[in-house]
């Protein structure tokens, strides 16, 4: 039983082999529709890998023509390489996930000793779970789908440059910095903040909404990490060039640490959205 999609330019769907067997198509069809019944969704979201992109094409082409008119999106994501090079069965050169995960887990153990050596072992392994699943999550996503991935373990286990620790290295400064503060009730007076660096900081965060809806209407994660990474930048750069705890007044201390505040609670939520935890201190 086929399927002829050529005016479409999808070529011709096999539905069912002469034998009676069925194939992807038979189930998906129904499954789709089953989705929406089970799980009163507003839409469905399959993600693959690229060489799927064709066959969903025709899955839904047929579900349209069928009348169904659920909201349906197919994303294809590229291969994940190694460094070394594309990864082979045949070859021997596959890295499983528990594999990989050990690799990260192992190695930032290992650097969380040298810093910490006061800590206990209960604390560094809490820590390094999040810390681990963060390098992992981090790098993965700040790819965009389509392109494929080369996964280089020193580069996501790196406090520095464009990596899911960088960003959580920022958190844990700020955490340092408010820690430290006394508590105050005055009231904030936010004109103190007119240095340049300030003024980046404080535009970059009002950017936020903005770049959350476009990473959602285009299904782009790597949006988001994108916006945590140069927001940590941004928020160390101000950080840098002007003392917070040591500020000229009291009053722009507390504007300064209200500055802080906000930067914190917006990459804590960015993380959240590509759901990365984060950690006190590291």
């Amino acid at each position: 039983i086929i399927i002829d999609l050529s005016e479409f330019k999808l070529d011709i769907a096999l539905l069912r082999k002469s034998n009676g067997a069925g194939l992807y198509l038979t189930s998906d069809l129904p499954l789709a529709m089953e989705k929406f019944k089970k799980c009163n969704a507003d839409e469905s979201i399959v993600i693959t890998g690229t060489e799927q992109n064709f066959y969903f094409k025709q899955l839904y082409k047929v579900l349209e023509l069928m009348g169904f008119d659920k909201k349906l999106t197919h994303i294809g994501y590229g291969l994940v390489n190694l460094k070394e090079g594309k990864m082979s069965s045949r070859l021997g050169n596959v890295i499983l996930y528990e594999d990989l995960y050990v690799e990260v887990y192992e190695k930032l153990k290992a650097e969380s000793v040298q810093r910490h050596p006061e800590w206990s072992e209960k604390k560094i392994n809490s820590n390094i779970k999040i810390l681990a699943m963060a390098a992992l999550k981090f790098d993965m996503q700040k790819h965009e789908a389509a392109k494929n991935i080369t996964f280089d373990a020193k580069e996501a286990t790196s406090f520095e440059g464009f990596s899911g620790l960088y960003v959580l290295y920022a958190v844990a400064r700020i955490n340092s910095i408010l820690n430290q503060a006394k508590k105050s009730k005055a009231k904030v007076n936010y004109n103190l903040l007119d240095k340049p660096e300030e003024k980046h900081l404080l535009l970059f965060l009002a950017k936020y909404e903005e770049v959350v809806k476009s990473a959602l209407a285009n299904y782009n994660p790597s949006e988001i990490t994108r916006y945590s990474f140069d927001l940590a930048q941004a928020f160390n750069d101000f950080y840098n060039k002007h003392s917070i705890l040591k500020a000229e007044s009291a009053d722009l201390m507390a504007a300064r640490l209200q500055l802080a505040s906000a930067a914190k609670n917006v990459l804590e939520n960015s993380l959240g959205l590509l759901t990365i935890g984060v950690v006190e201190e590291m």
